[in-house]
């Protein structure tokens, strides 16, 4: 007997595709709705020779990270087929939008169905890329809001270090046998207590500094990149922003957005970039068609090559079988 969340994530792996245009119809339906006049105005005088860098450097935001995910998961011992994880993780954006994060659980089963990557091995992979990817936001928000670089530098430096004091303690066995005895005693995660053990044992080797450092700064460069993205658009939008203001911007208004816990950061990514648009001085028009362009150029625009890509490949990633499987994960 399936529970409302399984159920959910059976139907939403059905009819994924039915229920990412009518997501789409409805957020374009709103903004019409509530900006229609300002956007068209902002819109009007945008430099329209900006959109294409806007989209390539969020289009190099997603191959810096996917380079990121394809070197943890060789850090681990798992070599994945270049062509086969490319495919698969960029199908899995266009899941980014849908609820439980099911991107993220696809990601996993395609990788176990496909070439038998176990799942605690891939589920340590996507800790530490979760992790190494909150850590580059939040030093990026450091940067753009702290004032000055002294604030900045000691913000990173305390991250870090206890980045690595939580992977020095996970990789003891005390206290992985803590974990998995705290794990036992949860019913939700009673059956599934070992494979998570087991997951944070394989997220602690990929904490050592050879690991954390460069795919540290690969999250940093990848988020930055579609930091520079927003500030190209204030730029053609005719604003005085600097980059990092609009770095500092970008970055705390998409940390907000995950701490919401919907889909895509819909809805809070968007009212926090409004509303620290129009704290830094930006008129009411500019910042609201900053704020919708640069979603388009990042949310939507990863959505869209997903399904560019999971459409070509439906066949080849067995999307029916991988469906069903996900949903028993629930």
């Amino acid at each position: 007997m399936l529970d409302a969340s399984s159920r959910t994530r059976r139907f939403l792996g059905r009819h994924l595709f039915a229920y990412l245009a009518a997501l789409a119809v409805v957020v374009i339906a709103l903004a019409i709705l509530l900006a229609r006049q300002p956007l068209a105005e902002a819109w009007r005088d945008f430099d329209r020779r900006l959109v294409l860098p806007v989209l390539l450097l969020s289009l190099s935001n997603y191959l810096l990270r996917f380079g990121k995910w394809d070197y943890m998961l060789r850090a681990l011992g798992e070599r994945v087929p270049l062509g086969l994880n490319l495919r698969v993780y960029f199908s899995c954006l266009t899941m980014v939008v849908t609820p439980f994060r099911l991107g993220e659980l696809y990601k996993l089963v395609f990788l176990k169905r496909l070439h038998a990557v176990p799942l605690q091995r891939s589920g340590a992979v996507l800790l530490a890329d979760r992790l190494t990817d909150t850590i580059a936001i939040l030093a990026l928000a450091s940067l753009g809001v702290g004032s000055t670089g002294g604030a900045f530098v000691t913000k990173l430096v305390v991250l870090l270090l206890l980045t690595l004091a939580g992977g020095v303690l996970l990789s003891r066995p005390m206290v992985q046998d803590f974990l998995l005895r705290g794990l036992e005693r949860i019913p939700l995660t009673r059956s599934r207590a070992e494979a998570w053990a087991e997951a944070f044992s394989g997220g602690a080797r990929l904490f050592s500094l050879r690991i954390l450092l460069p795919t540290l700064a690969v999250s940093v460069a990848a988020w930055f990149a579609e930091c520079v993205g927003l500030y190209l658009i204030l730029v053609g939008l005719g604003t005085s922003i600097s980059l990092q203001q609009a770095s500092g911007i970008y970055a705390a208004a998409t940390l907000a957005g995950n701490l919401t816990f919907l889909p895509g950061g819909l809805i809070g990514t968007e009212a926090v970039l409004l509303g620290m648009l129009r704290q830094a001085s930006v008129a009411a028009g500019p910042a609201a068609a900053a704020t919708l362009l640069i979603r388009g150029a990042t949310l939507w625009f990863a959505v869209s090559l997903g399904l560019v890509v999971s459409l070509g490949s439906r066949k080849a990633l067995r999307w029916n079988e991988v469906s069903r499987e996900a949903a028993d994960y629930s």
